[in-house]
């Protein structure tokens, strides 16, 4: 499954819809390989992703509100993606 959308682009922060268990994984997976460590809470948030975002990896993190949708929390979406 690919963290991206039909058009090669990540989906918005924000739209649930777009976003899947399995999408959540592949770019929490994606980013732990890019970055050496999983993404934080922090870099859930605009702030966080914004200094963090490499312009060169087309990684974008769904937002906080949508993980939880998702998983219940931060640390099971972690957890599915170990």
């Amino acid at each position: 499954m690919s963290a991206r959308t039909d058009h090669g682009r990540s989906p918005k922060r924000t739209d649930s819809a777009a976003w899947s268990h399995g999408r959540v994984i592949d770019v929490v997976r994606a980013w732990r390989r890019h970055y050496g460590a999983p993404p934080t809470l922090d870099d859930c948030a605009r702030e966080g992703e914004l200094s963090r975002h490499h312009p060169l990896l087309p990684l974008r993190l769904p937002n906080v509100e949508v993980i939880e949708e998702l998983f219940g929390s931060w640390a099971i979406a972690l957890e599915a993606a170990s």
